[in-house]
């Protein structure tokens, strides 16, 4: 299980933008060979964002299932790969409109995980490559306007998202008196978002158009708990927004896997 709580705060050039997103993923696995595991997993989703003072409301619920594979390649890497399919169900207001619709999308993620010692301690890097296309359905924005009806038709849309990231984990292991192992650790990393709606741009308090950096550092912190052979707990918190001044995304994990 992999439950995850996302808050953004973005207050860069005049705008108001609050939102917030959690998503929980359940997912099994096996070893289907002394190197590879297979596996698939289910999660479902929520966020909410509002900007503009409030003028402009968004919804969104949603699943996905992901097939993935991890293939250990030598002693100290290892590669995993997983398949992401999602359906969402959006809502949104301006102001006195309202009007939903659905969205899709498809994409893949690619990871390769180091392990090497440090003295009494781990080092662990990490690549990462995301991305992911996605389709929006058309629909009508509905409403009054000074008690006149007005709908507005909005067009189908699509884009894609693309991630690329290099992180280092630092961490050590420490024997507890019950025969278990904790490991507390610290994860630095870059993010490069080399596709974007909109190519990553967003209007002003002037609703001129802003361009900003596509790199991002994120800040990780946290702990993970072996108890005996089966059981693996983990909990981090993140502060993902590093070098954009006025934009604070946090991020709070709970992680447990159960080997049965």
């Amino acid at each position: 299980m992999d439950a995850r709580y996302t808050d953004i705060s973005d207050d860069r050039d005049g705008q108001d933008l609050d939102g917030e997103a959690q998503v929980v993923a359940v997912g099994v696995d096996r070893w289907v060979s002394e190197q590879a595991v297979a596996g698939v997993s289910f999660s479902v989703d929520s966020s909410r964002s509002d900007n503009f003072g409030g003028a402009w409301d968004s919804d969104s619920d949603g699943f996905s299932i992901s097939p993935y594979v991890a293939y250990r390649l030598s002693e100290r890497w290892a590669l995993d790969a997983s398949l992401i399919w999602r359906w969402g169900d959006n809502d949104t207001e301006l102001a006195t409109l309202d009007g939903s619709f659905d969205t899709r999308s498809f994409g893949g993620a690619l990871n390769a995980h180091g392990q090497y010692r440090w003295g009494e301690a781990l080092l662990r890097p990490t690549v990462s490559l995301f991305y992911s296309r996605e389709r929006s359905d058309d629909y009508d924005l509905d409403g009054k306007i000074l008690g006149i009806p007005v709908e507005v038709e909005v067009p189908g849309d699509s884009y894609s998202t693309g991630v690329a990231s290099v992180s280092g984990e630092l961490s050590r292991i420490y024997h507890t008196d019950h025969a278990g192992l904790i490991m507390p650790y610290a994860e630095l990393g870059v993010d490069w978002a080399f596709e974007q709606p909109n190519d990553g741009r967003y209007l002003n308090e002037d609703l001129e158009w802003e361009d900003p950096s596509d790199l991002t550092g994120t800040l990780r912190t946290g702990a993970r708990w072996f108890v005996g052979e089966a059981t693996l707990l983990e909990a981090s918190a993140g502060y993902l927004s590093i070098g954009h001044d006025d934009l604070d995304i946090w991020e709070g994990r709970l992680y447990l896997s159960y080997r049965f």
